[in-house]
């Protein structure tokens, strides 16, 4: 049976909330490596490895890519082929988002939120932060940070992560959310792409058509991409007012992630990493090594595209 990064993100939190509960201490976690490969032919090579546990989050900057599992961030400066563990914040804490600005970076556990103003030498933990964040998203003006918590609300933060401020509650417990402008978008475990122009305090329902959970919604202009487990890729260019679904050439339906990378779209889905050079019209496979590989994220910084799987993180050249 496969399960969708989500499906096993809930799991996890069912897992992590029965050991707190039995004092039984952390789950058993599957190991992790790194790949990578110059982006040659879309070929991938298997490269060295942060942490032996599966990877949550992944962000790449123009120098650094960060990946966060179990207890720490690992930093890599040399496109993945060496690593570096951040100062550990609790051994049994998940990093489940990562946000890097500027020389800040905040990260959303199942420990609540923490942020470091040297890129992870040192950690603090947030003040009146959101408990059990889930995600977290830059705001269109570069200085808030928006959160969803796994209670089901939004928070704002005004000073690089350091302190919170909740807004309002979510359309729905076990979703994200994202900001555009003056508006928020949350999307998740319950069917839909949820809108807000007041802050939280109010949500419409932008996608009523949708029939499966949204796996990952990414904000390009003004078109707005989301994955589905099972329904594929979904892209709207007129603020939901019609949808158009984006699957010809995948393979499968069950689509993890997507990402913009230049002038190009690429998505993880459950046979690897597939691309678009026509916004999504038609898609062909990325790789040959991953085509049967389950690839759960992906990150990019314009000159390297970055794939998280189920053994760790692998990268390949710019493109």
């Amino acid at each position: 049976m496969k399960f969708s990064k989500f499906t096993r993100f809930c799991t996890l939190l069912l897992s992590l909330e029965a050991c707190k509960n039995n004092s039984t201490g952390p789950p058993n976690f599957d190991g992790a490596s790194i790949s990578y490969q110059r982006f040659n032919s879309y070929q991938w090579v298997r490269g060295s490895s942060p942490q032996g546990y599966t990877l949550w989050a992944l962000v790449a900057t123009d120098s650094l890519i960060l990946a966060g599992g179990v207890g720490a961030a690992y930093v890599s400066s040399d496109n993945g082929r060496t690593w570096l563990e951040s100062d550990t914040i609790n051994s049994s804490a998940v990093m489940l988002s990562l946000l890097p600005v500027d020389s800040h970076l905040i990260t959303g556990t199942t420990y609540g939120t923490y942020y470091s103003t040297n890129f992870g030498s040192k950690w603090e933990k947030a003040s009146a932060d959101p408990s059990n964040a889930i995600f977290l998203s830059l705001a269109s003006d570069s200085s808030t940070v928006v959160a969803a918590s796994l209670s089901g609300d939004v928070y704002r933060s005004m000073d690089l992560g350091v302190t919170w401020q909740q807004l309002g509650p979510l359309p729905y417990t076990l979703n994200f959310v994202m900001r555009s402008g003056a508006a928020l978008y949350s999307c998740g475990y319950t069917p839909g792409v949820f809108r807000s122009a007041d802050n939280a305090q109010t949500w419409i329902n932008i996608d009523p058509d949708a029939n499966q959970s949204t796996t990952s919604m990414m904000l390009s202009g003004a078109t707005i991409y989301t994955t589905r487990w099972g329904g594929g890729v979904r892209a709207t260019t007129n603020v939901g007012q019609t949808w158009k679904n984006l699957n010809n050439g995948l393979r499968t339906l069950d689509v993890q992630a997507v990402i913009h990378a230049n002038s190009l779209l690429f998505v993880a889905t459950y046979i690897g990493v597939y691309l678009s050079t026509d916004n999504g019209d038609t898609w062909v496979p990325a790789d040959t090594t991953l085509h049967n590989d389950p690839i759960w994220q992906l990150a990019t910084n314009g000159h390297f595209l970055y794939a998280a799987d189920s053994m760790g993180v692998v990268w390949s050249h710019a493109f």
